[in-house]
């Protein structure tokens, strides 16, 4: 926590990673990768972001595709699928 009581996009992303291991409830995780990217974000931010999301840890349903990552859908059918391309949500 910031000394504003403001909670840091970090200190945000890591409490809910832990959460979301210790629920054990996810097929597959990017745990790592959200964490790298979060802090990417943290440091690269330059200008305000007024979003209430900007900054928040998503957990997403493993059916939308992202680039380079293990897809399984918990389905026989896509076990051990690459997707090639980051499908968009809208």
């Amino acid at each position: 926590m910031l000394s504003n009581k403001i909670l840091s996009a970090i200190c945000t992303t890591t409490n809910a990673i832990q959460h979301y291991k210790a629920l054990n409830i996810l097929t597959n995780d990017c745990f790592k990768t959200t964490f790298e990217n979060q802090q990417k974000l943290s440091i690269e931010k330059k200008i305000k972001n007024n979003s209430p999301l900007y900054d928040r840890p998503i957990l997403k349903k493993d059916y939308f595709c992202l680039c380079n990552t293990l897809i399984i859908c918990a389905s026989k059918m896509f076990a051990n699928f690459h997707a090639s391309y980051t499908s968009t949500i809208l």
